[in-house]
């Protein structure tokens, strides 16, 4: 998200860091976990022998870790569109929509170019 396009205010920019302060000493180190463990189960997948206990295993831990990640992602939406406007955070929701739709558009592109090939 990109405040400026929000035109949020000098005084919101800093209230929105101060949130993010706030939970970065939670939010730093379970990023660093998942990227931890996603780097262990591509490892784990690209071993010479499958194993299939192990990759469920080391998957389990990256879905235990990324729901917590995602817990907090919600924690820290929540603060930060407690200090949006009305207005904009409906210019947030315009600004989602869009880019979802332009993932749609691009997954649209790849299956038929998949389908054409």
């Amino acid at each position: 998200m990109k405040l400026a396009q929000l035109g949020v205010t000098a005084d919101q920019k800093a209230e929105v860091k101060i949130v993010l302060r706030k939970y970065q000493p939670t939010v730093g180190p379970l990023i660093k976990q998942v990227v931890t463990e996603r780097r262990a189960l591509r490892d784990t997948i690209r071993a010479q022998t499958i194993d299939e206990t192990a990759i469920r295993e080391q998957v389990a831990k990256v879905a235990s870790l990324e729901s917590d990640l995602a817990v907090q992602r919600a924690h820290v939406s929540h603060d930060i569109r407690a200090v949006l406007t009305p207005d904009q955070l409906q210019k947030l929701k315009d600004m989602q929509i869009d880019v979802d739709g332009r993932i749609d558009g691009f997954l649209h592109r790849v299956a038929n170019r998949i389908a054409a090939d």
